[in-house]
């Protein structure tokens, strides 16, 4: 059944009505889908509905952890999420429910725990690729490959505009490719190309559906360069080559003496999994950020002179534009209550139940943009919960990072948040700001509203409907 996605800022006014009304959760247009909006409720369906005692133990040191010190045991009961049927990520961590998902977790979230001069590493790598694209944009008798420059007729750069998807994207598949298979593997042209095939225009992924043929073919392109890569990588007894890459560390796990292992498959469908989650992380929130503060020079100079953090920007384009709309699951009992409220004024709202078979959806955009806070109870016993939404506009510096809530949160968050981090601090050092090549078409006034900001959607991923194109020139602070 084809998911039916709000738009932005349909979603926001959807979600505020829901919650001035008290209510946890929306319809969706499916009868059988429902949204849950409220914070608390998302947090109490995902960290205490969706693990209970069970059979597999988890270390880790994750906030979200609801074990003791020492092994705990648990395992996926009352909440499954729905698996894809995609040749790519088929055996991905992201695509497992039970025992299957917690063997992998083990494994995936130990990999993805880099050194942190790994994620330096690829931040300064990308960071100072994409002052080489801007210096290419402006230069006007330099012929440029990069598609997103503006040129004329005869090929030559005509204009100094770039189209910020097409930016982000390029900067975000080479830091990705650098992540995933280091300085040896990670530049080869082959996968540049490949990789790159794997994202539209629209910064949307491709979904690779064995219905649609062009679709399939560029899957299995990427999917032919990725398994030679990680079976080169695996060959390699020199244990300098590829050492702190996250292929080479899922590789480490590949044996059948440990209890928690990986197969082949399993390697490869999680570095497919980090190359395109985190590319469309990493272009969406770098085309936004790029974007928002294209009309805001004061941020650009803040930037600058260390007044925010490139940490700042990064988290702050998270909040107004998670790169994913919702977690889905599916109850697997018949009835799931929610809890609404403060920890201190908890309640149990037993007027929206979700039952088995029903999907049920935690609205990160709505999450993202609630700020709900507690009413005293009145004189009827009754407790009410009064939220305000934060605006649109780039002004609010919030911790709320859209990477999932409980056990199933994305365990390569900090990773991209380093990386786009790195990336804006590095070209904040740098003699250059920016601003819109067509302020009259992109320009978002004080409301909130027109200019690029209304051709944002989900669907279910972030997607940047038409070009949004800016134009670099020496900084004048």
């Amino acid at each position: 059944m084809p998911m039916i996605w709000p738009t932005l800022k349909n979603r926001i006014r959807a979600a505020k009505r829901a919650l001035q009304e008290h209510s946890p959760t929306i319809q969706g247009a499916d009868p059988k889908i429902q949204f849950i909006i409220d914070p608390v409720a998302a947090k109490h369906a995902l960290m205490k509905h969706e693990l209970v005692t069970g059979n597999y133990g988890d270390s880790s040191d994750d906030e979200s952890s609801d074990c003791p010190a020492g092994p705990c045991t648990s395992y996926y009961a009352n909440l499954y999420k729905p698996t894809k049927p995609t040749t790519l990520l088929q055996h991905a961590l992201t695509n497992a429910n039970g025992d299957a998902w917690f063997r992998q977790r083990y494994c995936v979230s130990r990999a993805f725990s880099v050194d942190k001069s790994l994620r330096v590493n690829c931040g300064t790598y990308a960071a100072e690729k994409m002052m080489e694209m801007i210096q290419q944009s402006q230069s006007a008798s330099t012929r440029c490959d990069f598609c997103g420059v503006g040129r004329g007729n005869n090929g030559i750069i005509s204009t100094s505009t770039l189209d910020v998807r097409c930016l982000a994207r390029e900067v975000a598949v080479l830091a990705m490719l650098r992540m995933v298979f280091g300085t040896t593997y990670g530049k080869q042209h082959e996968m540049i190309d490949a990789l790159r095939g794997m994202v539209l225009d629209s910064l949307e992924p491709v979904r690779n559906d064995d219905k649609v043929v062009e679709a399939r073919n560029r899957a299995m392109r990427l999917d032919g360069l990725v398994r030679g890569a990680i079976e080169a990588i695996a060959l390699e007894n020199d244990s300098k080559v590829g050492k702190n890459c996250l292929a080479k560390r899922l590789l480490e796990f590949e044996t059948d003496e440990k209890e928690y292992y990986l197969t082949r498959d399993e390697v490869v469908s999680n570095a497919h999994s980090a190359l395109l989650a985190g590319t469309q992380t990493i272009c969406t929130t770098i085309a936004g950020a790029l974007a928002h503060l294209a009309q805001a020079s004061d941020l650009q100079r803040d930037l600058k002179t260390g007044s925010l953090s490139g940490r700042d920007i990064v988290i702050e384009t998270l909040r107004i534009l998670p790169p994913v709309a919702g977690l889905p699951r599916y109850p697997n009992e018949s009835i799931l209550g929610l809890a609404t409220g403060k920890k201190e004024d908890t309640i149990f709202n037993s007027h929206c139940p979700i039952e088995k078979g029903q999907m049920l959806i935690v609205d990160l955009l709505a999450f993202a943009h609630s700020q709900p806070h507690s009413q005293p109870i009145d004189k009827n016993g009754s407790v009410g919960a009064k939220s305000e939404f934060a605006s649109l506009k780039f002004e609010k510096q919030s911790e709320d990072q859209p990477w999932g809530i409980g056990k199933r949160k994305c365990p390569a968050g900090i990773i991209s948040v380093e990386c786009i981090s790195i990336i804006f601090q590095h070209i904040s050092s740098r003699n250059v700001t920016w601003e819109f090549a067509q302020p009259k078409k992109d320009v978002v006034d004080d409301a909130s509203c027109g200019g690029w900001i209304d051709s944002i959607s989900y669907c279910p991923t972030l997607k940047f409907s038409r070009e949004i194109r800016i134009k670099f020139f020496e900084s004048k602070f």
